[in-house]
């Protein structure tokens, strides 16, 4: 594959991941708070769902990763 075309794939598989609601609120909040928990507050979705869209969130080469026991934020 060209370098061209892998950007493109990664640009493409980067705004799929952002075009979800949740994963984009979830990014939202940690820019502006400087980090997030794994269950952010003020969020009304089960933990499970929450999980799943960090789980898509870190599979993004560069992705922030959330805050949680034994991780600075």
């Amino acid at each position: 594959m060209e370098q061209r075309e892998r950007g493109d794939a990664e640009l493409a598989a980067v705004l799929r991941a952002l075009g979800d609601p949740v994963r984009l609120a979830l990014i939202r909040r940690m820019a502006e708070d400087g980090g997030s928990a794994c269950s952010p507050d003020g969020l009304d979705v089960p933990r499970s769902t929450l999980s799943h869209h960090w789980r898509i969130l870190r599979a993004k080469p560069g992705s922030p990763r959330p805050a949680g026991p034994g991780r600075p934020a």
